[in-house]
């Protein structure tokens, strides 16, 4: 079985965990406070200036167009398509882009940023794309699961923010990211890839922290 397959398999009762948290089931059920919501949007968006600091840290480290291409794939991501979704629910909320960055940061949040800048300042391409993977990819693999247990939530207030997880595209992109690391991982050694695994593990359970966190 491939290195990274057989990673994320050995995770996925975390996802699972994930997808069971009240805050992801209110988000399915409709359930979810707004506030609640809208406070997790804005730790999301500190979260997201700082992701896009560790993939720009990879990047500067990158030494071919191939992983500067893969990095900058994700930026898009985060960017564009997550970036558009996020500010209509801060407008919503009445919250601007740069109040969102002044905001406080939840140590929850913090904990997390920390280990994934830890990871880019100290390693290399592949230790930067198993800390910042488990965000990408469980989220899709966690809200196709959402949407299948609730079908109308992808018309509600949280539609939107479905969408950006559940879409085609996103999907594909998921499945680029994955075959690349795959592809990058494939001829490191054993010890190597035990590490690369731990970094992958870890992250994913800071996503779990992120969706107990409290305010």
């Amino acid at each position: 079985m491939d290195f990274l397959k057989n990673t994320i398999e050995k995770n996925l009762s975390v996802w699972q965990e994930c997808l069971d948290t009240d805050f992801v089931q209110g988000i399915g059920n409709g359930k979810l406070p707004k506030d609640d919501f809208i406070y997790y949007i804005v730790q999301d968006s500190i979260y997201l200036r700082k992701y896009a600091q560790v993939l720009a840290t990879g990047i500067v480290k990158a030494d071919n167009m191939a992983d500067i291409r893969t990095l900058y794939s994700f930026l898009s991501f985060v960017n564009e398509s997550e970036g558009s979704t996020r500010l209509k629910y801060l407008a919503d909320a009445e919250i601007t882009d740069l109040q969102a960055d002044r905001a406080a940061e939840n140590p929850v949040n913090k904990a997390y940023t920390d280990f994934m800048m830890q990871c880019a300042t100290q390693g290399q391409l592949a230790e930067i794309l198993m800390s910042a993977l488990p965000c990408m990819l469980s989220y899709y693999w966690i809200f196709v699961k959402l949407v299948q247990q609730y079908p109308d939530s992808i018309n509600g207030y949280y539609g939107p923010f479905l969408k950006d997880y559940t879409d085609k595209n996103y999907h594909i992109a998921c499945q680029n990211w994955t075959a690349y690391t795959e592809n990058l991982c494939k001829d490191y050694s054993t010890e190597r890839k035990e590490k690369l695994a731990e970094i992958f593990y870890e992250s994913c359970i800071h996503e779990l922290n992120f969706w107990n966190m409290k305010k």
